[in-house]
This record gives C-alpha cells, sequence and structure tokens, in this order.
C-alpha cells in the first residue's frame, strides 16, 4: 500500500470511527475513543526498520457491538476448547465483544476479580489503569487499539492474596478481527499465575489487535506466560506492558508460535526500588512469515534487576527481527541488567536480525548483552545422523536442545506444555 493510500485509509476509518462512538459508554472511556481515533490521522507508527509495518492491514477489522453480551458455551470453536484446563478459572473473549467464563467461583471467594470489561465498567478501579500504561496517544496502533476495541478483560487480586490457580485469558480472532484490552492487577504482597492465549481460524485473513497492561504492586509477584497461536492469514499486533513496584516481581514468558505476520512490544517498567523481573521468549517463523519483536527494560528505580533471553528459529523465506532494549536510567543506582538474543537459521532464504542494545544513563550499575544468528551445526548433525538417526530426527533433537533453556524457565507447567506441543507441531519435526 502506497504511503498516500495508507494515509487516506486511517483518515477514512477516523472519521467513520468518530461519528459511531458505541452510545451508553462512560464518558471517560469515550473520551479515550475519540482520542484514539484522532490520532489516526496523524500519530506515526512505531518504529521498525528492517520489516515496514505501516504497510500491514491495520484497519480491516470491524468494530462490532463493543461489550456484547455473554454467549452461549456450546458456541466455542474447538481450538479454543482445547486451550484451556477445566477447573481453573478461564474466560474466553470472542469476536465481536462476546464473552465467556468457566470455573470463577475460586477466584470469586478469594476476593479475586476475573471479569470482561462489560462487568468491569461498574468497577470504580478499572478507569485508574485502563490505558495508563498504553494510552491513545502512544503512535498509530495504540490510538487503533484504543478507539476500535471491542471487549477484554480485567483482573484483580487484591492486597496480600495468594492466589494459588493459573488464570486463563483466551482471546479468539474470527473472521471479523479482533480488538481486545487485558487490565491486570495485582496489589501488594499478593501473587497471581496467569496464562494469555491468542487463536485464530488457519487460512482466515484476520486482524489481531491485543494490548495487555500489567501492574504488579510493591512486593507483588506475577507469573505471566503468553501463547500465540494465531493462524495463516492474521496479522497480529499484540503488545504488553507492566509496571513494578517496589520489591515486586514479574516473570514472563512469551511463545510466538503461530503463522501470523506480528509487531509485539514488550516493556518492563521497573520504577519501584529492589524490583526485578526475567523476561523469556521463542520465536519460530515459517513460510513468509515476517516479525518484529521488541523486548524492552526500564531501569528506574535503585536497586533494580532484569534478565532477558530470546531464542528465535527461521524457516523457509521466513524475516524475524529481534530488539533487545535495556535502558538504566539517571538515578537507578545499584541496577543490573543482562539480555541474550539468540536465533537459529534452518533455510538459506530465511533471515533474522537479533540486535542487542544497551543505554546506560547512570554509574555504578552492571549491564551486558550477547547476541548471536547462526545456522545449524553441521558437525552435530553429522554426528547424529552417523549413530543412524533420520536427519528429521536429527534435527529435531538440535532444535530442542537450542530452545530447551528457555522452555525450562516457563515459570507454568501447564503454559509449558502447550508452548511444546505448539512448536512442534509448527516446524513439523
Amino acid at each position: 500500500m502506497a504511503p498516500t493510500d495508507v494515509r487516506d485509509a486511517y483518515a477514512e476509518l477516523a472519521e467513520k470511527l468518530l461519528q459511531e462512538l458505541p452510545p451508553g459508554e462512560p464518558a471517560w472511556l469515550q473520551d479515550a475513543r475519540r482520542r484514539g481515533a484522532e490520532g489516526l490521522r496523524a500519530l506515526p507508527f512505531p518504529a521498525s526498520e528492517k520489516i515496514h509495518i505501516a504497510s500491514w492491514p491495520w484497519t480491516a477489522v470491524e468494530p462490532g457491538s463493543p461489550f456484547a453480551e455473554a454467549a452461549p458455551a456450546g458456541d466455542l470453536p474447538e481450538a479454543v476448547r482445547r486451550s484451556f484446563d477445566a477447573g481453573a478459572p478461564a474466560l474466553v473473549l470472542l469476536d465481536g465483544g462476546r464473552s465467556v467464563a468457566f470455573d470463577l467461583e475460586a477466584a470469586e471467594a478469594s476476593g479475586v476479580v476475573v471479569a470482561d470489561l462489560r462487568a468491569a465498567l461498574a468497577d470504580e478501579r478499572l478507569p485508574r489503569y485502563l490505558f495508563a500504561l498504553v494510552g491513545p496517544e502512544d503512535d498509530r496502533l495504540a490510538a487503533l487499539s484504543a478507539a476500535t476495541f471491542q471487549g477484554g478483560a480485567f483482573v484483580y487480586v487484591p492486597r496480600g492474596v495468594a492466589f494459588d490457580r493459573p488464570v486463563q485469558l483466551v482471546v479468539w480472532s474470527g473472521e471479523r478481527g479482533q480488538s481486545v484490552r487485558l487490565v491486570v492487577v495485582v496489589e501488594a504482597g499478593a501473587s497471581l499465575e496467569l496464562i494469555e492465549t491468542h487463536l485464530s481460524p488457519d487460512g482466515v485473513p484476520t486482524v489481531h489487535h491485543s494490548v495487555t497492561e500489567l501492574y504488579v504492586a510493591d512486593g507483588a509477584r506475577l507469573r505471566y506466560a503468553a501463547l500465540s497461536r494465531l493462524g495463516r492469514g492474521a496479522v497480529d499486533h499484540g503488545r504488553r506492558v507492566a509496571r513494578v513496584g517496589r520489591d515486586g516481581e514479574i516473570i514472563w514468558a512469551i511463545g510466538e508460535v503461530g503463522h501470523a505476520d506480528t509487531f509485539a512490544p514488550t516493556v518492563a517498567r521497573l520504577e519501584g526500588e529492589g524490583a526485578r523481573t526475567e523476561l523469556y521468549m521463542i520465536g519460530v517463523g515459517t513460510g513468509e512469515q515476517r516479525g518484529v519483536f521488541d523486548l524492552r527494560v526500564r531501569h528506574l528505580g535503585r536497586h533494580t534487576e532484569s534478565a532477558l533471553l530470546a531464542k528465535g528459529i527461521l524457516l523457509d523465506r521466513a524475516h524475524q527481527v529481534y530488539n533487545g532494549v535495556t535502558k538504566i536510567e539517571k538515578k537507578a543506582t545499584k541496577s543490573s541488567g543482562e539480555q541474550t538474543e539468540r536465533l537459529l537459521i534452518l533455510s538459506p532464504e530465511a533471515r533474522g536480525d537479533a540486535n542487542p542494545i544497551l543505554l546506560i544513563e547512570e554509574n555504578d550499575v552492571k549491564a551486558g548483552h550477547a547476541a548471536s544468528v547462526g545456522r545449524i551445526d553441521e558437525g552435530q548433525l553429522y554426528y547424529l545422523m552417523s549413530r543412524g538417526l533420520p536427519r528429521r530426527e536429527a534435527e529435531r533433537l538440535l532444535l530442542r536442545a537450542f530452545l530447551d533453556p528457555v522452555i525450562a524457565r516457563v515459570p507454568l507447567p501447564a503454559a509449558r506444555d502447550r508452548l511444546v506441543e505448539a512448536i512442534e507441531e509448527k516446524i513439523g519435526r
């Protein structure tokens, strides 16, 4: 799409959205939608140098009826039914703003809120968090999310509550496209495990916008896993931003193992003294897939710690970019940040870019980075084949050995099992 065509498409969408603001929403929410729609005319796209995401068909999402009534459980696609475990709280978000909830009794008994945004609009706490980390004026895709989102989820863990069952959020994107906002709040001294899964039918063109805002208060703990298994034909904007308070901790694992063309920025803001994060990611690119994965940690408080480890596998003619950025800002003394990105290329036509970046604005800190882009070790492959293994089986073993250091760190067993299943299915080995 030519630059002029892109501008025209967003200007037309902005006009349409401004004329059709959903009635009956609170004034603060309508204001955010209005600012998002207005931002479509002029705001820049997020930076992306090697893959031109501005030409992707982001506007091809039908807003539908925001906050529709709950859908019958029988309406769930089979892929959705297989994506979560019975007995633990689950909220499924379908296209068109519909949702289905399962097994929320234990959460409710503990005071934990797991609600779709339609119900959460009545919660006076929601306006403090929705749009606070990813606002309508941040960039054009953030504006598009604010203006078009149809539904979402609000998860809230009260102060001091250690909830012992993983909360499961499943987002399904059908032919109409999907635009959701997910808000997760873990109050001081509380703890939560959360699994977020994104799915779409294979071979169906769809646009998927998902923005997750994570709040980890002082002394709180969040174990977070996100698995993207969108099908061929999908275009994905999957953004995640976390704010971590004093002595708080978030350990997150992200599996980009679907077939969508993806722009997925992930940001951890370590704001409180002693805040820490561990961020693990696996990406697998096949076919003609394109992907841009921005992994960023901002050290804002003293004595903050971060560790970032990302590994990617590229096959066929796929092209993916991994940007790792560790920034230690002024006054964040005694902080430490380490990052590693490793990409493995299995095809002469595949391409991977690993860009480790350290931005240090303070003395008395520790920081380091490492990155590599390479091909499978033919010597190791020959050794395994000389012991009688077929080439495909030998390659499978080497790929698992490459990924296992990340897989082993996925904090939730259920998410780990599903990640391995998705990897094995995608690479067909």
